[in-house]
């Protein structure tokens, strides 16, 4: 039988990777409708998305440095890895668009 605090840290690693997948997986999406723009990805705020992935990367490093918890860091890894994949794309389909007007 798992004490009560123990009950509450399982259950709350267990909603905290559960949303976290949802929220990985919901990336995609955007990644696609990104990709598929024709306006140079106008409606995409590059310094949000580059502000998310910047903020990824520090709770990546802190998962290690300072917590050295793999889940957390495998989670703020995938995080990262999906803002910089719509900062990036927005970036060069911004950039293409640019190129294509001049």
């Amino acid at each position: 039988r798992i004490p009560g605090s123990s009950r509450r840290v399982v259950l709350m690693s267990s909603l905290y990777s559960l949303t976290s997948i949802v929220v990985i997986a919901v990336y995609v999406p955007q990644i696609v409708q990104v990709s598929r723009d024709q306006n140079g990805a106008q409606a995409i705020s590059l310094f949000t998305w580059y502000s998310w992935t910047f903020s990824s990367l520090i709770a990546t490093l802190y998962a290690v440095v300072v917590v050295s918890d793999v889940l957390l860091t495998v989670i703020s890894s995938c995080h990262a890895l999906g803002c910089a994949g719509v900062s990036l794309i927005a970036s060069y389909k911004r950039l293409r668009h640019i190129m294509h007007q001049l």
